[in-house]
């Protein structure tokens, strides 16, 4: 996955499921959390858990 589908991904996980943020990092490549925390917040400016915080919703099937 290029660097732009990765963070998407990751940030839809955050929004829509339930999954550690760790296990998604690690589901989209990342090689370290703390990496991860890293990149996602120079993209968004937000860490991947408040993301999570503010934008997560519950997908109703």
């Amino acid at each position: 996955m290029i660097h732009e589908e990765k963070l998407n991904r990751a940030k839809y996980m955050l929004q829509f499921t339930n999954i550690s943020i760790q296990e998604i990092s690690e589901i989209c490549g990342y090689p370290s959390l703390p990496y991860f925390y890293s990149v996602f917040k120079k993209e968004y400016l937000d860490t991947p858990k408040a993301f999570r915080q503010s934008h997560h919703k519950i997908l109703v099937e």
